[in-house]
């Protein structure tokens, strides 16, 4: 996935230690890129192999812009299980660099 001049690719990759082999983990967040917070519009992640309950999508970003994100999961039939907490999105900038954020599940660094 290479990005054009007025796009940067960012992998989103979490941890989520208490999903169940039922569960699929989604992204979702502010910018249309990532569904508007609209479970059905959320990005689905794929599992990564090497690592034991970590999930990533790879999405296109705006360069230079502002953004907030979470996680939810859904079981394998498409119901809603768990929304993280809306008072702790995750909060990033992005200006012109692609990479890779890493998160964990239910995590949001706020107390």
């Amino acid at each position: 996935m290479s990005p054009t001049i007025h796009e940067v690719v960012i992998t989103f990759r979490v941890h989520a230690p208490n999903a169940t082999a039922r569960d699929r983990v989604w992204l979702l967040g502010s910018l249309p890129e990532l569904g508007e917070y609209n479970p059905a519009r959320a990005i689905e992640t794929g599992q990564v192999a090497e690592e034991w309950k970590v999930w990533q999508a790879t999405v296109r970003m705006p360069v230079e812009s502002a953004f907030q994100w979470g996680w939810c999961t859904m079981t394998v039939d498409g119901r809603l299980r768990r929304w993280e907490s809306m008072s702790g999105r995750r909060e990033r900038q992005i200006s012109c660099y692609s990479g890779t954020l890493h998160t964990e599940y239910g995590d949001t660094g706020l107390e």
